[in-house]
């Protein structure tokens, strides 16, 4: 275990700074430079989680800094924890060999990878997760030991304070305890959660009355829905590297497969795992169908460890042998590879916006930047300074277009009135457009085409 801790660790921290903050971090970094009381503010009127990991964040810059590697090293210390935490979980279900299979895959994970290298609080959501689920299982096998209830409302509440999306694991595991062990050192200990989720409520009201998440539903339903297996098999990005997809699946299938020859009390582990996973992922399933549409893969982030449990137990269930040993430490393998691709590989990172503004050297005349979609801005600001608010019909000598391109690339927009285009290239997903003015003193007013920002950014040159 911890050998296999030491490899989360290597794949997690030597690379945090190889890629620019993306948006959502751009937030973050915003956060954690306001005071304590301004950040509580701002969460509650600009963000639609709970403040748990905002505040740990902000402690955390304070001596670390707010830069790509320190703001990081958080989630990815975080991300490095749930390792040896995913083993303890397993071996409550299953034998010391699953368990360590399914250490194995947290540690080489291209989703949990790619969240313990984001300041956002995804990594702290799955290892709270995690240890509610440790502890739900020790208090079940105990009988309700007090120790073991303790634990359990703690971790529960701080994922609570955490996500809003661990109450689906949470309120499974208290409907459990409370049906199964009666006790009242229970009914404490769930009284002690929900008193916490009570004191989040302000909190959500406030936000549900902010910007909220209305865009996740703007994205077809389907095709969100299909993205959340593949990234649990090859993260974020992998699922762009031909071919890996489709080996990480046959393995996958494979594993499960393997599952026929398992003993009863091996398969014992598996059923628990799913029915720890299904805890968080149907729930949220339920509440697509009552119009509250939240369905996005790192939402259900908790259900990774009990899903890697599953896979794990046939491989090494004791009659799947050789074959079975093969094709665990192939899939490991083969996450492994994925993972570092997902890092080091130009194209499979998060947008560069800060290698962009290293190349947006001013200009004589200065340039207008537009970024599309419009709330993009934040991120090119985190690294550009000196940026101001275009006044409307400003004269640049040049404009610069850019555009996110998660979804695909992107069309290239018709110039404006009295400009030409001069280039477009790709850049780590990011579609960078460049125009020139062909007669002095044109004008923009706009950018022809949907989805024209509302508003520029113009540098000084």
């Amino acid at each position: 275990m911890a050998a296999l801790t030491a490899l989360g660790a290597l794949l997690r921290f030597p690379t945090l700074g190889a890629q620019s903050f993306w948006l959502d971090e751009a937030s973050t970094v915003r956060l954690v430079g306001f005071d304590l009381g301004g950040l509580l503010s701002a969460v509650a009127g600009e963000e639609v989680t709970p403040p748990l990991y905002y505040l740990m964040a902000w402690a955390w810059a304070g001596p670390l800094g707010a830069g790509e590697v320190g703001l990081r090293s958080l989630s990815a210390l975080l991300g490095t924890a749930l390792v040896p935490v995913a083993y303890l979980v397993a071996r409550e279900l299953a034998a010391r060999r699953t368990a360590l299979l399914t250490c194995a895959l947290v540690a080489v994970s291209p989703l949990l990878v790619w969240y313990s290298q984001e300041a956002r609080s995804y990594a702290l959501l799955a290892l709270l997760g995690a240890l509610s689920l440790l502890f739900f299982l020790r208090a079940a096998r105990s009988g309700g030991r007090g120790a073991d209830l303790a634990g359990w409302a703690l971790a529960s509440a701080l994922a609570l304070a955490t996500h809003y999306f661990a109450l689906f694991l949470v309120a499974g595991e208290a409907l459990w305890l409370l049906a199964v062990l009666r006790r009242r050192s229970v009914l404490a200990a769930v009284g002690v959660v929900g008193l916490a989720g009570l004191a989040l409520l302000p909190t959500a009201l406030a936000q549900q009355a902010g910007p909220g998440v209305e865009w996740i539903g703007q994205h077809p339903l389907l095709g969100r829905a299909l993205l959340v297996p593949k990234k649990f098999l090859v993260g974020e990005t992998g699922f762009l590297i031909p071919g890996a997809r489709a080996l990480v699946a046959v393995l996958v299938a494979a594993a499960l497969l393997m599952l026929v020859r398992a003993d009863p009390e091996e398969r014992r582990g598996a059923w628990w795992g799913a029915a720890l996973g299904a805890l968080v992922v149907l729930p949220a399933l339920a509440l697509v169908l009552v119009g509250l549409d939240y369905l996005l893969a790192r939402n259900l982030i908790v259900a990774w460890v009990p899903a890697a449990l599953v896979v794990a137990v046939g491989p090494t269930a004791r009659r799947a042998g050789r074959p079975g040993a093969a094709v665990g430490i192939a899939l490991v393998a083969v996450l492994a590879a994925v993972s570092v691709a997902t890092t080091v590989v130009p194209g499979l990172g998060r947008e560069d916006w800060r290698g962009l503004a290293s190349e947006l050297t001013p200009v004589p005349g200065g340039r207008l930047i537009a970024v599309m979609p419009a709330h993009e801005e934040r991120s090119l600001r985190r690294y550009l300074g000196g940026l101001e608010r275009a006044r409307g019909g400003a004269q640049p000598p040049e404009l610069i277009v850019v555009q996110t391109n998660r979804a695909g690339p992107q069309r290239t927009p018709p110039p404006p009135e009295g400009f030409a285009l001069v280039g477009r290239r790709e850049r780590q997903r990011l579609t960078v457009i460049r125009y020139r003015a062909v007669r002095p003193g044109a004008a923009i007013r706009s950018i022809p085409g949907p989805g024209s920002p509302r508003t520029f950014l113009y540098q000084p040159g």
